[in-house]
């Protein structure tokens, strides 16, 4: 197996969380409003939303022309939407997010280990005047990740394998193929399932939020983080394990397991 040189990261929902479909249900139930009311407009191929994201028009068109979207919607379905409603307001916590400290952990230490790292981000021009902190975001993206690719700049989007060529040619990195039809899925599979032995192996301790809202939450030891855990799953399991699988068994299998302030933490 060939060794891992670069490691792409997803911006919304690894880098990022949570997902902005989360947020959109947040919304939703916020406004008395039927589940996916938002999404299902949001997430329209020739919406306003992707056309954001494609650079095609800017954050400030995208509230006007999603509001509309919505309104329409509406319309349509017999909904009576809150007198105050506002997109404004919705893309508004969206714009307030951090990153991950602890993806921005596991970045620096791939990066010292000599991997490559690029964060594939769909996002918009932010024209408004409070654009500043997805400026600070990028700031500290950019000082944590060898490439931050935006979609309104590229004009490409995730899931597109074009985005996902883009960033390892900007990396340095030729994609490699895969071969071995269902004998590589059936072993990509077992070593999923021996990742996921792995990783509930850990010991954890208390945590002491306990009384503070997270009862049963533990946490990993302190010095403990993914790339240390898939160093030692290749010495136990005598075989090279790309850390890019490992990191996507951690970061979707164990998804409302783990929760990081500065590292990994099981609960």
């Amino acid at each position: 197996m060939a060794q891992t040189k670069a490691v792409l990261f997803n911006f919304w929902g690894v880098v990022v969380r949570p997902r902005p479909a989360a947020l959109f249900r947040l919304h939703e139930e916020a406004n008395a409003l039927p589940r996916g009311f938002v999404s299902k407009i949001a997430s329209q191929r020739d919406g306003a939303l992707t056309r954001a994201e494609r650079g095609e028009i800017t954050l400030s068109q995208l509230i006007l022309e999603l509001d509309s979207e919505l309104v329409k919607d509406a319309k349509v379905q017999g909904l009576t939407l809150p007198s105050d409603w506002t997109v404004r307001d919705l893309l508004a916590g969206i714009g307030e997010m951090q990153a991950d400290p602890a993806v921005l952990q596991t970045a620096v230490s791939l990066r010292r280990h000599g991997i490559r790292t690029a964060v594939l981000a769909n996002h918009w021009v932010d024209d408004t005047a409070t654009g500043n902190g997805w400026a600070c975001l990028l700031s500290v993206l950019g000082a944590n990740f060898d490439h931050v690719l935006q979609s309104c700049r590229t004009g490409l989007r995730v899931p597109e394998r074009a985005m996902f060529t883009s960033a390892l040619q900007r990396l340095g990195v030729e994609p490699q193929q895969r071969r071995g039809g269902a004998r590589h899925s059936e072993e990509h599979n077992r070593r999923r399932q021996l990742i996921v032995e792995h990783i509930q192996s850990f010991t954890c301790r208390a945590s002491h939020y306990g009384r503070r809202g997270a009862p049963g939450r533990k946490y990993l030891p302190s010095d403990l983080n993914v790339l240390k855990m898939h160093e030692l799953f290749e010495a136990q399991s005598h075989a090279q394990t790309s850390y890019s699988l490992y990191y996507s068994v951690f970061s979707k299998d164990f998804q409302s397991w783990f929760w990081s302030p500065s590292y990994g933490c099981l609960r």
